[in-house]
């Protein structure tokens, strides 16, 4: 693997390069241990440092979508709904991950989200996962589900899902 890939190793957190969008480490074959964690500093590339990421294999092409495990003991993840989950949502696509694929997906830090069709979110308001990777907002669910960002920015719902930008910070 290339130094500029692997970048360096800090207070027990595996640091990437700054010259590396994590996003775009996506491919068929497996490049970094499954659950592997890299931080990238604030300055980096992507303008939105500093920020946490976890190495994941999808079993689904999606991108934006918040995703969960779908088996207990491995960093395999699916978009799917709370029905699906087995653990709690563990982080966002940040690109197109296809099924079968690996990448890196946002654990903790600024990143983009998809708000589910007709759902308006409010500067600085609480989301959790709605159905298919997507999210809502914190207001009228049950305790039980518990928050994992918050806007950045307003949105409107409308017909279809909606792309904003939020800071999450994902404990699964």
């Amino acid at each position: 693997m290339s130094s500029l890939i692997m970048g360096r190793q800090r207070r027990g957190k595996n640091e990437l390069s700054t010259l590396v969008d994590p996003a775009t480490i996506v491919g068929p074959e497996q490049l970094f241990p499954l659950g592997y964690e890299a931080v990238v500093p604030a300055g980096s590339t992507n303008g939105n440092g500093p920020q946490t990421w976890v190495y994941v294999k999808s079993d689904g092409n999606a991108a934006f979508l918040v995703m969960s495990r779908v088996n207990a003991t491995l960093f395999e993840v699916s978009g799917g709904g709370p029905a699906e989950q087995i653990n709690t949502p563990i982080g966002a696509t940040q690109s197109a991950i296809p099924a079968g694929h690996f990448g890196f997906i946002l654990r903790k830090g600024v990143g983009t989200l998809t708000a589910a069709t007709g759902i308006s979110i409010g500067y600085n308001e609480s989301v959790i996962m709605a159905g298919s990777g997507e999210v809502t907002t914190h207001a009228g669910v049950t305790a039980a589900d518990t928050g994992f960002g918050f806007a950045v920015g307003a949105v409107t719902g409308g017909l279809s899902p909606v792309e904003f930008t939020a800071y999450v910070n994902f404990l699964g």
